[in-house]
């Protein structure tokens, strides 16, 4: 809302904020350097956003969630990443994975899958950037192929620095349907069970920071899934991905604002 030109938060977002803040102050703050020394997701973190109902934010009320919108999913992103990098990032990784279904979903797929997600018991990851490929989602080269006897999509290839790769129960899969197709047709988006056989975790990559949230370089061998873990139509995954990056993108900038937020806070802790 606007005041003279001035933007404000609403009273429900303002209390959000300071509700979220003392949450984060005290169950989050005293565990983060823990958690950046060890290097291992948090999962009792998870349970306390799950708890308290702040991995709906950014969900439909249909499917268990909040429809709180992006401004206030940032909002919380910006406070638990002001007490810890690593544990704000679970918000909004969870938001990029599930965003595809969101936007693209089929009515049956959301009723599948959203649920679980909003309630923080499935956790779910993006993979679109292979070793190289990243910033030109169109040089993919991780394939799905469809076996024409039994209609599943058969996936191969890598992906790297796939944020929460190796804790999220699914992964949003960006692959290569239509390689001889136009240039911004060749992707499609599956959703992958990450218990599917043939998936695996090659490596965790060794960070300077946000050690917590893990980083994986994946595998697919000859991944299957069935015809209907696909996100949208056939060559639909380009168009997906900017949306999805559309929309995912601020919560990015909540986390670097939190984290400089933070550390102004301990530099007038550090001169009390």
């Amino acid at each position: 809302m606007t005041d003279e030109g001035v933007f404000r938060l609403s009273e429900e977002q303002v209390l959000l904020r300071d509700t979220v803040h003392a949450l984060a102050m005290e169950r989050i703050a005293p565990r983060a350097a823990e958690i950046d020394r060890t290097a291992e997701f948090p999962w009792d973190v998870r349970d306390v956003l799950a708890e308290h109902d702040l991995f709906a934010l950014g969900f439909p009320a249909e499917h268990g969630g909040l429809d709180a919108g992006l401004l206030t999913l940032c909002i919380a992103v910006e406070q638990i990443s002001r007490a810890c990098a690593s544990s704000g990032l679970m918000l909004a990784v969870q938001s990029l994975g599930a965003l595809p279904l969101i936007l693209a979903g089929t009515p049956d797929q959301q009723a599948r899958w959203l649920p679980g997600m909003a309630a923080g018991r499935d956790l779910v990851a993006f993979a679109l950037t292979e070793p190289d490929a990243g910033s030109d989602a169109s040089a993919i080269r991780t394939r799905a192929e469809r076996d024409e006897v039994s209609g599943d999509w058969v996936i191969s290839g890598t992906k790297r620095f796939i944020s929460h790769g190796s804790v999220a129960a699914y992964v949003a899969v960006l692959a290569v349907t239509n390689p001889d197709g136009p240039r911004h047709r060749r992707l499609s988006c599956l959703l992958v069970p990450t218990t599917s056989p043939g998936f695996s975790v090659l490596r965790l990559e060794h960070k300077m920071g946000i050690r917590g949230s893990p980083t994986a370089e994946l595998a697919f061998d000859r991944v299957r899934v069935p015809a209907d873990h696909l996100i949208g139509a056939d060559g639909d995954g380009f168009d997906i991905a900017m949306r999805t990056f559309e929309r995912s993108r601020p919560g990015i900038a909540a986390q670097a604002v939190g984290i400089a937020q933070g550390a102004l806070d301990e530099i007038g802790r550090a001169h009390v």
